[in-house]
This record gives C-alpha cells, structure tokens and sequence, in this order.
C-alpha cells in the first residue's frame, strides 16, 4: 500500500528547530503577546510547522505541494481536521503537523477513498510526521488530531513533495507575517466598532490556509462556511510587489472580489447561517514568477 520510512530522529531533530529558532514569526508572537490572542496562538503553531518544513526541504530536498498545501485550524482535544487532496504514485511526499503551546500530542494519519488508514503517525510529541509514496494515484484524506491538550490549541500542517516548489523559509515567514498583521489591522478596525474578532473555527472548517501559486495560477478553497453574520475574506502574498486577487463565489456566481493591484486583497460580507461559498486567491502578477500566498477567514462578532 505504502512505503515508511522512520522520521523519530527527524521528529526530533524539528523540535529542537521550532525550539531554538527565532524568525520574525516567533519576535511577533512575542511582541502580540497582550494583544489579539488567536492570532498569537496561530503564530506559534504556524510557525513551528515552517521550521519543521525548512528542515526537511533544506535536508531531504523536499519541495511545496501543488494546490492547498498548508492548513491552519483551530481544534479541541480529540477534535480533528480532515482535508481531501490529490496524491501521485511513486511520488515521495511528506506531511509536517505542529501546534501551539498548549498542545502536547498531535497525530496525523493519510486515510485511502475507502477510509483505511494508510499511514500514520501517532507518536506522543507535538510534531506529526510523515513520509510516504503512494502505490496507487487518486483522491486521499489527509486527516489531523489534537490527541492531547490543556484546552483548545492552533494546529498548522503542511504537504511537501519531492520535486516540490523549493520556497526560501523567509519567504513562507513573509506571506505568514505580513498576514497576521493585516488580521491585526482587522482587529483594530473592528474593535473601533464594537466588534470582537476570530479566525473561523467551526467543526471541518480551515482559519487559514498557504500555497504556492506561479504567475497567473491560482487557488480555489470550496466549502467555506463563515456561518450567519459578517466575516473577512483576505489573502497576502510574500512580496509587496506581488499582485494577489481574490474572489468570493457562491455556486457559479461571484459574490464578492478585491482585483486592486496589491498582495493584501480583502472582502467584507454579509454570509447566511450554513450557505457554503468558494474562495480563489489568484496571483496576478509577480516579479519573482512565483509566490506564497496565504489565505483565511475572519469572522466578526457584535459586543
């Protein structure tokens, strides 16, 4: 079915890289501290699951997946997040998970179309890790658990591959940083107005989510639920010179978009109570070809 190899001293070996590593994504949390707390808590596990990712591109050439290939979700204890993709036979990939402080173990397992887990691992530690080569290619879930925490944590993974977009960490750290800002503009916005804000966190649904997107390409999340009320839809690229569009549809019709020529597009609505909506950041243009985009959701609640 699959081919293992053992990654405990690859596990360990990221550890000590989130613990020791001090990128600007962990001087922001830092700094955050006594500010907005979700957008700390996601810091801390996205970018422990950078570091982790840097390492396996930077020591077993691994690359960036094609499509979504980095989700951060906000889960209880037990609670999990599965998301479908494409895998290639004979293509070796690999799946990096890390959480905030508060989470102490985090499993992540492949499952197969019939629901058979096809691989897993279940060590007891903050990063999941594994590397697998399908036998057979199609449609695969990738499925993430916080098996053990204190109270509800962050939890960030990510789909590499050999052959995979080589993405400089620093880049990925722009795209993450320079979001987390705009949600913290966000904040300010909204608390000038009397509103409270989070990252959408229903059960099955994504607070964020990362790719990257070559010139002209882009992505389409679908089955996005904000739920009743309004909520933010924005994107930021890793350069400031990058041209990143968004639009909001539902079904076939376009609701909503922000084509301005910058890399932060952003669009307030008005959602109704469990309509789904699909969500394209597309990289319009961008000097250095490709760009790492990340994408989410805000929603927006009344004091």
């Amino acid at each position: 079915m699959s081919q293992l190899r053992p990654l405990r001293w690859l596990g360990t070996l990221m550890l000590l890289t989130g613990l020791l590593a001090s990128n600007s994504l962990q001087v922001m949390a830092q700094e955050e501290e006594s500010e907005w707390v979700p957008g700390k808590y996601m810091i801390q596990a996205v970018g422990e699951m950078l570091d982790a990712a840097d390492v396996l591109q930077r020591d077993l050439k691994y690359g960036y997946a094609e499509g979504a290939c980095m989700v951060g979700v906000l889960l209880q204890p037990q609670g999990n997040y599965t998301m479908t993709r494409r895998f290639e036979k004979g293509i070796e990939y690999a799946i990096v998970a890390g959480g905030d402080e508060d989470a102490s173990d985090i499993d992540v397992e492949i499952l197969d179309s019939k629901g058979n887990v096809v691989i897993k691992d279940d060590s007891e530690d903050r990063l999941g890790v594994i590397e697998w080569t399908p036998t057979t290619t199609g449609e695969y879930r990738v499925r993430v658990k916080l098996f053990e925490a204190r109270i509800e944590s962050f939890c960030a993974f990510t789909v590499l591959r050999k052959g995979g977009y080589q993405i400089p960490l620093q880049q990925a750290v722009d795209a993450a940083g320079k979001f987390f800002r705009d949600c913290n503009g966000i904040v300010s916005v909204a608390e000038d107005r009397g509103n409270t804000v989070g990252f959408l966190s229903e059960d099955g649904q994504a607070g964020i989510w990362g790719c990257v997107l070559p010139r002209g390409e882009s992505l389409t999340m679908t089955n996005v639920i904000p739920g009743e009320g309004q909520a933010v839809m924005l994107g930021r690229g890793n350069d400031d010179d990058v041209d990143i569009d968004i639009f909001v549809m539902r079904g076939d019709t376009t609701i909503g978009e922000d084509t301005a020529e910058d890399s932060f597009p952003q669009y307030y609505g008005e959602f109704k109570d469990g309509a789904s909506y699909s969500v394209m950041l597309k990289n319009v243009d961008a000097q250095n070809e490709t760009a790492f985009v990340i994408g989410g959701v805000l929603r927006l609640f009344p004091e």
